[in-house]
């Protein structure tokens, strides 16, 4: 029985837009290599202001979407493992080698994989793959318009995640600017032009009491604070004072939109200006359009992207205070 490969759903749940990706890139993979793909989906994630999780229903209700939009094919319908292999991540030659020492095995073996990215990294185009597929099941929300979405993401992690897994660095409002202002003279120089923010911030100072009791814990744990009696005191941050746009603009900004829309909205639009996020890597790889991708992200530009520092977009890492404002 030849060798099976799945995400590992249990060993790191973090945000919903990195364990998608994750997903797409080991489906990816199985499907480039003639690996037999067993779908595991998200089981649970973490819990951020701008999913506005009210109770159970709805937190059951946001996976299910996520999970019905990533819905990989399995090639066994409950296969018998014999033997299961549990990596965090792995290099194309050793996973070439698993494939062929298990070929002619009779055993079911089972490689639940973590983080694909040590080849997704290496050859983005693997995920074409997988792009093809979703675009196939889900044509019907996937379309191209005419607007430009731009992925604000600088979010309230720093008070309420997981200090072992948190990582404080975004974009600063200037690259913000100076990408729309790029946008405007390559792509709408003489005519208005829409575009849409979607960001994870809130336009007000706001008090966050978290639905999850984990997030509370690391609340807690992080700041100090009894976020599940007290809240956790959020500052508030207007876009419109921190971003400039330009006068032939038609702005919409969208403060904490619900996932789904957030994520459709950076997939459909003509021109996506992607933030250092996961989500926005993910949306940039199913938009037909044009991307603009951060030259200090996390993952490999896609072949088709434009580098930010070839249109002028330098930047430097906003790193804000643990005990600070995101708005350093």
């Amino acid at each position: 029985m030849p060798l099976l490969i799945t995400y590992d759903n249990e060993t790191m749940q973090d945000g919903l837009g990195s364990q998608a990706l994750r997903l797409l890139g080991i489906f990816s993979i199985a499907k480039v290599l003639g690996i037999g793909y067993q779908h595991s989906p998200i089981v649970s994630f973490v819990e951020e202001y701008s999913h506005r999780l009210r109770n159970n229903s709805d937190e059951t209700n946001l996976l299910r979407e996520v999970n019905n939009f990533f819905s990989f094919p399995s090639r066994i319908s409950n296969p018998k493992v014999n033997q299961v292999l549990i990596m965090r991540e792995i290099k194309l030659l050793l996973l070439l080698k698993l494939k062929l020492r298990y070929l002619f095995s009779r055993k079911v073996v089972l490689l639940r994989l973590l983080l694909p990215f040590k080849i997704t990294d290496r050859n983005p185009l693997i995920y074409l793959f997988g792009i093809r597929y979703l675009r196939r099941l889900q044509s019907r929300l996937l379309f191209q318009n005419d607007t430009t979405v731009v992925h604000v993401r600088r979010g309230y992690g720093y008070l309420y995640s997981d200090p072992a897994t948190f990582r404080p660095r975004h974009l600063p409002y200037e690259y913000y600017s100076a990408a729309i202002e790029v946008v405007r003279k390559k792509f709408f120089k003489d005519r208005d032009f829409n575009v849409i923010v979607h960001t994870d911030l809130s336009p007000i100072d706001i008090n966050f009491r978290p639905h999850k009791p984990q997030t509370s814990d690391w609340a807690l744990q992080f700041s100090g604070v009894e976020a599940q009696t007290n809240g956790l005191d959020l500052p508030g941050i207007n876009l419109e004072e921190k971003v400039r746009f330009p006068k032939n603009s038609l702005v919409e900004i969208q403060y904490c939109s619900e996932f789904m829309q957030t994520f459709l909205d950076m997939c459909n639009c003509r021109v996506l200006i992607q933030s250092k996020s996961s989500l926005s890597y993910l949306a940039g790889l199913l938009n037909r359009g044009t991307v603009i991708w951060p030259s200090s992200h996390g993952h490999a530009k896609y072949p088709s992207w434009i580098n930010s520092l070839k249109i002028g977009l330098s930047h430097q890492e906003f790193k804000p205070m643990m005990e600070g404002s995101p708005d350093l």
